[in-house]
């Protein structure tokens, strides 16, 4: 009996070990890389490719390409086309093609640690019908033309990058498209380009040094804790709510809000006005406006507009000018130190519906002013 079970025993072994064996074998290898294939399964680059006949380099249908920190480089045409639902390329770079990354068809992309650089046109396109591809740690360096370009709706971009690249950092068409912690320097134009977007949003977000606006974006985006340090056109244009963000040294105006609101957020030392208002209803409220070349906040049209609680100081026009705003309501600002007048109505008698009230301030216009 124990010599039969001890021959039972081992004969279970053996096939438990035969079976573990056969499952080891017939365990399908990650397939290699070359210049020219469509990956539908598992992929993992070995070495870095030059891929000067194929268009584009690799194609990624359906499948998942781990680069390996790898590259793809030489092409004449596109490198990384990624085409059935669900594709995903990480950890690599494509450099020197037309286009680094195209997105494109049956959507849900995900592109992960990757880099497009110095390729002749965009660096990273995510075409309209790539729709929620979500981009992680991607960043477009040095590209000819757009370093990502994003027309597809319900895209999501975090800890990314657009630097040095010809035209906008990032230039946006879709619609809910959103932006976390995300940077765009030293680009030729904008370095978030949203003006063609719908209800995006932009949160923990720089752009500085670049050639127009760090932000121009729709009236219907919101950005939270932004920063538009140095550009060479306004700091921020556009925007629906615009919260806890900071316009420092823009070649025009800190912000130029044409929305809804601008709060608990500061303009300083802009080479125009703190802040310049459009549009219609427009809340400012606990903005602080200092140094700026021209008024520190100026009210050119609109109606219904209202400035509460902002700090206004040692602006080289006006604190605060209305131009040519109606039924605006000011109260409770603290203006010193201004070039011109710290509060300048350029309304008759304030119009009809015009109210300045409960300001601290030294100089003003008119008498209507208080």
């Amino acid at each position: 009996m124990i010599h039969a079970g001890n021959t039972i025993v081992r004969w279970v072994g053996i096939v438990a070990l035969a079976v573990l064996a056969v499952s080891w074998v017939t365990r399908p290898a990650v397939a290699q890389v070359s210049c020219g294939d469509t990956i539908t399964g598992k992929a993992q680059m070995t070495a870095s490719l030059v891929c000067d006949s194929d268009s584009p380099a690799l194609t990624i249908d359906g499948g998942s390409l781990d680069m390996n920190g790898y590259g793809i480089s030489g092409c004449f045409a596109d490198g990384i086309h990624l085409v059935g639902k669900g594709s995903s390329v990480s950890n690599g770079r494509v450099e020197g093609c037309t286009r680094g990354f195209v997105a494109a068809n049956a959507g849900k992309h995900k592109l992960t640690n990757v880099v497009a650089v110095g390729n002749t046109g965009t660096g990273i396109r995510i075409n309209p019908s790539a729709e929620k591809t979500k981009l992680v740690n991607v960043h477009a360096i040095g590209n000819g033309a757009d370093g990502v370009q994003i027309q597809a709706d319900g895209v999501s971009v975090a800890g990314s990058s657009a630097v040095g690249n010809g035209d906008d950092g990032f230039a946006i068409e879709g619609e809910k498209v959103k932006f976390k912690d995300c940077v765009a320097d030293g680009n030729g134009e904008q370095g978030f380009d949203g003006q063609l977007s719908v209800r995006g949003s932009y949160k923990g977000c720089s752009s500085s040094g670049n050639g127009f606006s760090g932000f121009a974006v729709a009236v219907t985006d919101k950005l939270k804790n932004c920063t538009a340090t140095g550009n060479g056109g306004n700091g921020f244009f556009g925007g629906d709510k615009v919260s806890g963000s900071t316009a420092v040294g823009n070649g025009q105006a800190g912000f130029v809000t044409l929305g809804r609101s601008l709060s608990k957020s500061s303009a300083v030392g802009n080479l125009d006005a703190g802040v310049s208002l459009g549009g219609n209803d427009v809340k400012l409220k606990k903005v602080t406006v200092t140094g700026n070349g021209g008024d520190g906040i100026f009210v050119g049209s609109g109606s219904g507009h209202s400035i509460s609680g902002c700090t206004i100081a040692s602006n080289a026009g006006s604190g605060i000018y209305n131009l040519a705003g109606t039924d605006l309501s000011v109260t409770k600002n603290v203006v010193l130190d201004s070039g011109g007048d710290d509060l300048r109505e350029g309304i008759p008698d304030c119009g009809d519906d015009n109210t300045w009230a409960k300001n601290k301030f030294e100089s003003s216009n008119l008498d209507c002013i208080e």
